[in-house]
């Protein structure tokens, strides 16, 4: 297992933080080799700070599997060990999502892309500790091929 992480997650950049109830909407992009699509490997995408609440995201994938598609991965707050997406209650219980072959081909999701995902979004509770958001590859692709993870979350103060 491997660790990618954005600017805003390895520290070289501020994760945004809100000075009221406004909404932050942070944009990130992470550049993905090959060698970063293996199973397990993890994708840390943004910094929820502590206080706040996720109120939407959008997540663009690049096509990452260039053979007969196999790709898969799942994407939400990552766990205390950094190593799966959680599934404690504050976190949402589960995935944001579970399981997407969006990087089979490219393309977009948001968080209205389902009731279950807003449902999810909806029930993240405010902690007082910062929390990443990424991907977990759980199906590596049959060919690998560079691209890129990135997107928006937006998120505000509980």
């Amino acid at each position: 297992m491997s660790t990618k992480q954005s600017s805003i997650c390895s520290g070289a950049a501020p994760a945004a933080q809100p000075m009221g109830q406004e909404t932050i909407i942070q944009p990130v992009s992470v550049a993905i080799g090959t060698a970063d699509l293996t199973l397990n490997d993890m994708v840390e995408m943004w910094v929820l700070p502590a206080g706040c609440v996720p109120v939407g995201y959008e997540l663009d994938a690049t096509d990452m599997d260039t053979g007969t598609p196999a790709i898969a991965f799942d994407f939400g707050i990552l766990n205390d060990a950094g190593d799966a997406i959680s599934t404690a209650a504050a976190d949402g219980g589960d995935e944001w999502i579970d399981n997407s072959t969006l990087a089979q081909a490219g393309g977009i999701v948001l968080h209205t892309a389902s009731a279950a995902a807003s449902r999810v979004l909806a029930t993240v509770q405010a902690v007082d500790y910062d929390r990443k958001v990424g991907v977990k590859i759980m199906t590596a692709p049959a060919t690998a091929a560079a691209g890129t993870f990135s997107g928006r979350l937006a998120y505000r103060s509980a």
